[in-house]
């Protein structure tokens, strides 16, 4: 019987084969979608770096980095859809994991930072976009919130409509029909590299806010030190569904382009340890195709380098102080964003 682990490896490459062109060694053509820069237009970009076949740019103007071309909306929605997103639910969503415990402290964080920052008296109509396992959602409603959520994953939906009702939907934001001005909060944590057009989503989410609305957004940070040092290793880093991949340059700017004021940014690194540095170049992460290992002269000093880091109190300082390094330097794997809705989107 296979493991969990080959399963899921086993669902990435017949996805891989499934859409791209070995021949070419790139999209096939009928599902590969061209873009200019999501957030300024501009088409003046580089290439940043190749990886399973999918070609990532940084945009000389506003620094924004993005894959391009990508899988069109059909190709997209189908992997989210795909034997591989089930697996890997299994996993995340329905108790097999043991990070449950660790989203519970970021939601209560998230609810803190929100309510910190929010204009008003109690908590009223809070919409998330891209609910999952709709753990936060549950958070949200024990703190008072009248909640909302919308997903394009059916199996989120199927998992989350017997405690939300007809308050969450399957489909996206611009389907959702949300009256204008109907949210006081809305929420997005590990979805907005997904988004395909960023500001079209804001000009929406604007739309949706009330004045001084509170926006959250929680993404992977391409320029904290994690990425510097790993790279294109990273799990994150992942194309068929991480489209866009934010700094905090990046996303004030969108921000701003969409009507918001940008409130706070937080920094935060669990990952930026050295233990996870030296595993990310000894093991390919589940998100990769290509699982080629280093070469023995490589490999040797990493094992070592592994073993020592496992000593118990050597991890335990590594898992302290090695990501304080990164927060300090306002370079953190993570960011937590903080806007206010302050007018109509640029046009």
């Amino acid at each position: 019987m296979s493991t969990y682990d080959e399963r899921l490896r086993s669902a990435l490459l017949e996805q891989h084969r499934r859409w791209f062109d070995y021949q070419s060694g790139g999209i096939r053509g009928e599902v590969a979608e061209a873009i200019d820069c999501p957030v300024c237009g501009s088409r003046n970009r580089s290439l940043y770096f190749v990886k399973d076949m999918f070609r990532f740019e940084r945009c000389g103007d506003c620094s924004m980095v993005f894959l391009n071309p990508r899988l069109n909306v059909r190709a997209t929605y189908a992997f989210y859809n795909s034997e591989w997103t089930a697996i890997y639910n299994e996993s995340k969503f329905e108790g097999t994991s043991s990070s449950r415990a660790e989203d519970d402290r970021i939601n209560a964080a998230n609810l803190e930072l929100i309510s910190r920052y929010r204009h008003g008296g109690a908590p009223r109509t809070l919409l998330e976009i891209g609910f999952g396992g709709g753990y936060f959602l549950q958070a949200a409603r024990d703190r008072g919130y009248d909640v909302y959520g919308i997903d394009v994953d059916a199996s989120n939906h199927a998992r989350a409509a017997p405690a939300f009702g007809d308050h969450v939907k399957n489909c996206d934001l611009f389907d959702a029909g949300f009256a204008e001005g109907q949210f006081d909060v809305v929420y997005m944590r590990d979805v907005f590299e997904h988004v395909p057009n960023p500001r079209s989503l804001l000009a929406e989410v604007n739309r949706v806010s009330r004045k001084d609305a509170v926006l959250f957004i929680e993404v992977p940070n391409i320029d904290g030190l994690i990425y510097k040092i790993v790279g294109k290793r990273h799990v994150c880093v992942f194309g068929f569904a991480h489209l866009n991949y934010w700094s905090p340059a990046s996303i004030e700017t969108v921000l701003r382009l969409s009507g918001y004021e940008t409130v706070v940014v937080v920094h935060e690194s669990a990952d930026f340890t050295l233990a996870e540095i030296v595993r990310y170049f000894l093991e390919p992460a589940f998100t990769t195709v290509d699982a080629a290992q280093p070469n023995a002269l490589v490999k040797f000093p990493l094992k070592m380098a592994r073993r020592v880091l496992s000593i118990g109190w050597i991890r335990d300082l590594d898992r302290r102080f090695t990501p304080r390094i990164a927060d300090a330097l306002r370079r953190g794997s993570v960011i937590r964003v903080i806007a206010r809705k302050a007018r109509p989107p640029a046009g």
